[in-house]
């Protein structure tokens, strides 16, 4: 079991944070698409879902991933009022049981 940590870009440098936990089964089916977003040349604009497509969609720029494995990696992604338009950063962890304070 692992912790993802995943950063977006809503809008401009607003940044949001999603962590979640995630099987090995699930996250051997994302890294995939992960590995691409993460070799983009262009970091800007590489992964826009919501208002913020401006030109081809997720599933337009990434064809070679079915819509299965786009919501598999959508679900874990911070989601804003408008969506994002940037994937910042990944970073996983193994899974740490954390004790609720407040």
């Amino acid at each position: 079991m692992w912790e993802i940590i995943i950063i977006v870009d809503e809008n401009d440098a607003d940044y949001m944070t999603e962590i979640s936990s995630i099987s090995d089964e699930e996250l051997e089916q994302i890294k995939p698409l992960i590995d691409v977003i993460a070799n983009q040349p262009e970091k800007r604009e590489n992964y826009s879902v919501g208002e913020y497509v401006g030109g081809l969609n997720v599933l337009e720029k990434y064809p070679q991933f079915n819509e299965d494995i786009h919501q598999a990696f959508l679900k874990l992604c911070p989601y804003g009022e408008h969506g994002f338009h940037t994937v910042k950063s990944i970073q996983i962890q193994p899974y740490q049981e954390k004790i609720t304070l407040l």
